[in-house]
């Protein structure tokens, strides 16, 4: 059984106040680790390396998803072949928590910069290791890696920073 990791933070006083339950425990972030992915991609556009009208096509086996589970999203699922931009991408990951756009922009910022970017930010342990599919269409080193890891103490200075505009 895998110990809790969690973290409320505290904004009323204007400055961050932290308290949590085994808060630095590293733990598998499901979805969450969507907001690491974005981020670099966003800093990747802010420092000119591409544009968020880039033009990226989507391809196998980066397409998981088969349905879309908000009833109101007219939004078709993506497919293999589809061209979309980098900003329709980046929200399909975040509105409705797509993983096959995930897939794309793991793919677009690379692994290792992500994983840069974490460190840069001082949440040493937390790693996108992995995307969002079966580990036999893992790309070449990543088939046998441990699986993505974050706790909710870094996931809560990660809110914290964008609260403080430090994002």
């Amino acid at each position: 059984m895998e110990p809790i990791s969690l973290a409320v933070v505290d904004l009323r006083s204007g400055h961050p106040v932290l308290a949590g339950v085994n808060e630095d425990n590293f733990i598998y972030p499901a979805s969450v680790y969507k907001m690491y992915v974005a981020a670099e991609v966003l800093e990747q556009i802010s420092s000119g390396k591409y544009t968020l009208w880039k033009p990226m096509v989507v391809c196998f086996p980066n397409v998981v998803d088969a349905s879309v589970d908000l009833p109101n999203d007219p939004r078709p699922v993506l497919r293999e072949g589809d061209t979309v931009t980098v900003n329709y991408l980046l929200d399909l990951m975040i509105t409705r928590s797509d993983n096959s756009a995930a897939n794309c922009l793991i793919d677009l910022a690379g692994r290792r910069e992500i994983n840069a970017f974490m460190i840069r930010n001082g949440w040493d342990g937390s790693e996108v290791t992995r995307k969002f599919l079966k580990r036999k269409y893992e790309d070449p080193g990543y088939e046998q890696i441990r699986g993505t890891e974050t706790c909710a103490h870094h996931a809560a200075d990660f809110m914290v920073k964008i609260w403080q505009e430090r994002l």
